[in-house]
């Protein structure tokens, strides 16, 4: 892929996930209804990478942190993309654990942390399958 298409914007999140525009509330349980299910999940994440082909950057992270966050009324906010960096290079890299597959975002938000410590695995190993 060559990295070029690379801008997900609130439009396109909405058309691809067929939701209006005036039901941005709708989207994280779309995104979770999708998640459950194997084909759906795949079908639209081909959507996703028509648009965007940059698997080194969370689509979701502006989305959710200017439409979904509410930082002003309960002050919540996603984790910064530098510390998620930070996190997945400080994370556990015992090569037992490494194999495993095992993954834990305690953010359990929009899954930043777990977005890192993918890109981080694959910089560290270039033979890493994903399954």
């Amino acid at each position: 892929m060559t990295g070029m298409k690379d801008k997900i914007t609130k439009e396109t999140i909405y058309k691809l996930l067929d939701i209006k525009d005036i039901e941005p509330y709708k989207v994280p349980r779309k995104l979770f209804q999708i998640l459950l299910n194997k084909s759906e999940r795949v079908k639209v994440f081909e959507k996703f990478l028509s648009v965007s082909d940059v698997l080194t950057k969370d689509w979701f992270f502006d989305y959710f942190q200017t439409e979904q966050a509410e930082m002003n009324r309960q002050k919540q906010d996603l984790t910064p993309n530098n510390l998620s960096r930070l996190l997945a290079q400080l994370s556990h890299n015992d090569r037992k654990w490494n194999n495993s597959g095992i993954r834990l975002d305690v953010g359990t938000g929009a899954g930043t942390l777990t977005i890192a410590k993918w890109i981080e695995d694959q910089v560290k190993h270039d033979n890493l399958v994903i399954k």
